[in-house]
């Protein structure tokens, strides 16, 4: 039994021109415009995500002779610091120091006692108990030129009290000298070690 489209009816024929046209235009949907209006979609998302970068970039890239301006200061300041906050401890340099200090001003250290360093955020203290014999003229004189030290060394907790043994020798003072050092990034990650090393 043939089909013939001539022999059907002008209801039946535009019935079957209207099936094939929504067949035709079912599959061209479903198989061309439906994949295509994704990927426009998604290279739309892509594009308009450039732009916000490219946007972003030409913000930066406008405030790059500020920043590298802004660079050079911080540099110059990081260089400033890094000479009185040193990047490693140096407890014996500051020792000797210390000890020539006291010396030049008449003054006796009887006793050194170096406490455990103690961490904070970005760097690192190490307290030194001293235990000092002169007088009230040399204390000063020894604390001034403390003051006066290149590296970062506060003096602190200090306590006084006169001698009976008459002489030079007139006071016996305690305190604690504290110097600092920057933290490196390894030493930040594993505290327990600057600890057994201070």
């Amino acid at each position: 039994m043939a089909f013939e489209f001539n022999e059907m009816s002008k209801q039946g024929q535009w019935g079957t021109i209207g099936v094939i046209c929504v067949a035709v235009i079912g599959a061209f949907y479903y198989y061309v415009w439906a994949p295509r209006a994704e990927e426009t979609v998604q290279l739309s998302e892509q594009i308009e995500q450039m732009q916000l970068d490219n946007a972003r970039t030409l913000l930066i890239a406008g405030q790059l002779p500020e920043l590298e301006a802004e660079l050079v200061v911080l540099e110059g300041r990081l260089a400033t610091l890094s000479n009185i906050l040193p990047d490693e401890q140096q407890t014996d340099s500051l020792l000797r120091t210390l000890q020539q200090s006291a010396t030049d001003v008449n003054l006796e250290i009887r006793r050194f006692d170096q406490q455990a360093v103690i961490l904070h955020d970005f760097y690192a203290e190490v307290p030194i108990q001293l235990d000092l014999v002169g007088s009230y003229h040399d204390l000063a004189l020894f604390f001034d030129r403390v003051s006066k030290f290149g590296p970062i060394v506060t003096v602190g907790e200090v306590s006084i009290r006169a001698l009976q043994a008459g002489g030079a020798d007139t006071i016996q003072a305690q305190c604690t000298a504290s110097t600092f050092y920057f933290l490196l990034e390894a030493d930040v990650a594993d505290p327990d070690a600057v600890a057994t090393t201070g």
